[in-house]
């Protein structure tokens, strides 16, 4: 099994990249790849999200599947909680790609390496000002004080950015060139 791991700040472009990364690397056929899925409990719908998709569950299903073994990796946000299904890690081959939180990636990298697997770590910054419009994009918040917490909690994250594979500022306009410094680092990693 082969891990490609992002964490990174609110409007750094992750999932932009990710989606882009998952069907390159589908496209090129090296192996099988799949992007990983969580749980969350966030009662709060993102633009764009689908409601009735089967990832968000309640409080009380999370905390069952946690004690069961299911869920791993959990995390309480600040009024939601996220978690991997285990059977995702349990998958023996292929190339998984994760956007995962800064204080999961090296449990995660850890746990490659315990099971035979490898893994890569990717951590994508973004300017503060590129990470509130996004937030305000993203969640529809007009309240400066909320989007001044969780920009706040983006200065955390990326003082945290130590010890990745490779830190990338995605600033607006950069995009492109970023995608290509990633994608010549994981094929770098897919190739070693």
């Amino acid at each position: 099994m082969k891990y490609i791991i992002f964490s990174g700040t609110t409007g750094s472009g992750k999932d932009t990249i990710i989606n882009r990364l998952h069907e390159d690397l589908k496209n090129l056929q090296i192996e099988p790849v799949k992007r990983a899925w969580y749980y969350t409990t966030r009662k709060v719908d993102r633009k764009g999200e689908n409601p009735n998709r089967k990832d968000k569950i309640s409080d009380e299903e999370f905390n069952e599947k946690v004690s069961k073994g299911e869920i791993i990796l959990d995390h309480k946000n600040s009024n939601y909680q996220v978690g991997y299904p285990s059977e995702i890690l349990n998958e023996k081959s292929g190339i998984i790609i994760f956007n995962i939180a800064v204080w999961a990636a090296k449990q995660l990298q850890d746990y490659a390496l315990q099971n035979d697997g490898r893994a890569v770590t990717i951590f994508l910054d973004a300017p503060k000002e590129q990470r509130i419009g996004r937030i305000k994009h993203r969640d529809g918040l007009s309240a400066d004080e909320s989007v001044i917490f969780k920009v706040e909690n983006d200065i955390t994250k990326s003082e945290h950015a130590t010890g990745y594979n490779l830190v990338v500022q995605n600033k607006d306009g950069d995009l492109e060139k970023n995608y290509e410094i990633i994608l010549s680092k994981v094929k770098e990693f897919l190739n070693a």
